[in-house]
C-alpha cells in the first residue's frame, strides 16, 4: 500500500506517547513493504522541511515562526490539506492515516476529496484534555495565545476543538483506539461513530526496554543511590497526573523505608510547585525532579528502578510508559483511572491502586514492596508484556485494517 500518515507531532521531533505510536508503527509497516510518507509539524528549525527517516519520506508542514503568530488548532488543518494536495499529483495514496485533531481534519478533508479511504486513531479527546485544565496555568507556544483572554481559552477554544473532534470522527471511513476505556469515552460523547471503533491497544520496543542484571552500575552511572529504593514516574507535570499526592505520599513512605527516593521525570508548569511541596515536606534530595529524560538514558531509568508509580487522577487513555516500565522488568503501581487497569489486572490485580489520596498510595508502596520486589516479579513483567504487547502483533492489527479499507476504497 502508499500510506499518507498525518500527524502533529512524531518522535524523534517530539518524544512523546502518542509521537512514539506513530513513529514506531509507521516504520514497521514501512518495513514490511508498504510506502509511508509521514507529514508532521516542523517544531523546530533544525528539522527539515522535507527529509527521509527509517525508509519512510518525512514532510513537516508550516514553520516555527507560524506557530508564534497563530495557534497551530487553526493552522495545520489548512497547511496539511495544501501539503497532502501537492504530495497527490506524485503519489496516489491508497489509505490515509490520520493522528490528533487538527492536522487530521486538514488530512480527512484531502481523503474525502480525493474519494480515499480515511483511518483515524483516536488518542484521546482534545476537548476532555482541555476542559480538565480549566483554571490551571497553561504554557501556550505563541505571543498572540498569550495574549487571551480566559474566556477563550475555556469556552471559546474548547467548543471550538470539539467541533474539531467531532468532525474528524464523523470523516472518518474506521476509527482506531487504544483502549476499551477510550472506546467508552469516544461512544459515550459520540455515540453516532460507534459503529466504526476497533480497539488496537499500543505496544512496546522490548529490545529497547529491558531488564539489566548490573543495577548498581547503572545506578552509579546515573548518579543514583546504588543501594536504595527507588521510586520511579515519568509524565507530563500537569495536574490530573497525581504529582503531588505521589510527592505527599514519599514523605508517609520514608517514615518507614529511610532510604526510599523518588524519581520525578518530565516537564511541565507544576515542576517549580513540586519543588517546593517536597521542600516544605522537609524531603529534600529524596525527591529528585529530573525534568525531561534524554531518550537514551529513559531505558536505564526504568531499569535501574524498584518500582513505577503511575498515581493519574483522570483520562489516562493508555499509558505507555506502563509498558516501558514492565518491559524493563519494573513492577507498575497504577492507579484505577482510564485504560491503567485494562493493562494491569493481567497480570496482577493487586498492582491497581484504588484510591489514589496519599496515605493509600503510601500504605500500596510499602505493603506491596516485599512481594514485589523479587527477580520472580521483575520476569513475569517481563514476560507478559512480551506475549501482549509487542509491536509485531499491534502492527499486524493494523496493517489487516489498512489492508480492508484500502481493499474497499479500490473497489
Amino acid at each position: 500500500m502508499k500510506i499518507l500518515v498525518v500527524t502533529q507531532s512524531f518522535f524523534p521531533d517530539v518524544d512523546g506517547g502518542s509521537g512514539r505510536f506513530v513513529f514506531e508503527l509507521s516504520r514497521r509497516l514501512s518495513g514490511r513493504g508498504h510506502e509511508v510518507t509521514l507529514v508532521g509539524e516542523r517544531a523546530t528549525r533544525e528539522r527539515e522541511p522535507a527529509a527521509r527517516l527509517d525508509g519512510m519520506r518525512v514532510f513537516r508542514y508550516g514553520s516555527p515562526a507560524l506557530g508564534l503568530f497563530l495557534p497551530w488548532t487553526f493552522t495545520s488543518p489548512l497547511l496539511v490539506h495544501d501539503l497532502a494536495g501537492s504530495l497527490f499529483h506524485a503519489d496516489r495514496f491508497d489509505l490515509v492515516w490520520c493522528h490528533h485533531y487538527s492536522p487530521g481534519l486538514g488530512g480527512l478533508l484531502f481523503a474525502r476529496e480525493k474519494n480515499i479511504p480515511g483511518l483515524f486513531t483516536y488518542h484521546a479527546s482534545r476537548y476532555l484534555e482541555w476542559k480538565s485544565r480549566a483554571g490551571q496555568p497553561r504554557r501556550l507556544n505563541s505571543r498572540a495565545s498569550r495574549l487571551l483572554l480566559r474566556w477563550w481559552a475555556d469556552i471559546a477554544y474548547s467548543s471550538a476543538v470539539l467541533r474539531i473532534e467531532e468532525k474528524c470522527l464523523q470523516m472518518a471511513k474506521r476509527i482506531t483506539v487504544l483502549s476499551d476505556f477510550s472506546r467508552r469515552q469516544l461512544e459515550g460523547m459520540h455515540p453516532r461513530e460507534a459503529g466504526k471503533v476497533l480497539v488496537v491497544p499500543g505496544g512496546v520496543d522490548t529490545d529497547r526496554f529491558r531488564a539489566i542484571s548490573d543495577v548498581k552500575n547503572v545506578r552509579r552511572r546515573l548518579g543514583l543511590p546504588e543501594d536504595g529504593f527507588l521510586v520511579l514516574t515519568v509524565r507530563r507535570l500537569i495536574a490530573r497526573m497525581g504529582l503531588e499526592n505521589l510527592v505527599d505520599a514519599m514523605k508517609i513512605v520514608l517514615e518507614s523505608e529511610p532510604d526510599a527516593h523518588l524519581l520525578i521525570g518530565g516537564r511541565g508548569y507544576l515542576m517549580e510547585r513540586l519543588k517546593r511541596r517536597a521542600g516544605a515536606a522537609g524531603l529534600g534530595e529524596r525527591v529528585k525532579l529530573l525534568g525531561y529524560i534524554d531518550d537514551d538514558l529513559l531505558p536505564e531509568y526504568y531499569a535501574a528502578s524498584d518500582l513505577f508509580v503511575l498515581p493519574t487522577l483522570s483520562l489516562e487513555g493508555f499509558g505507555m510508559v506502563t509498558l516501558e516500565a514492565l518491559a524493563s522488568g519494573t513492577p507498575v503501581l497504577g492507579t484505577n483511572a482510564g485504560a491503567t487497569p485494562e493493562i494491569l489486572r493481567g497480570l496482577d490485580e493487586d498492582l491497581i491502586l484504588q484510591r489514589s489520596d496519599p496515605e493509600y498510595i503510601a500504605d500500596a508502596i510499602l505493603r506491596r514492596k516485599g512481594k514485589y520486589l523479587t527477580t520472580e516479579m521483575r520476569s513475569r513483567c517481563r514476560e507478559y508484556v512480551e506475549q501482549r504487547y509487542s509491536w509485531k502483533a499491534v502492527t499486524d492489527r493494523v496493517e489487516r485494517t489498512m489492508m480492508e479499507l484500502a481493499e474497499h476504497g479500490r473497489a
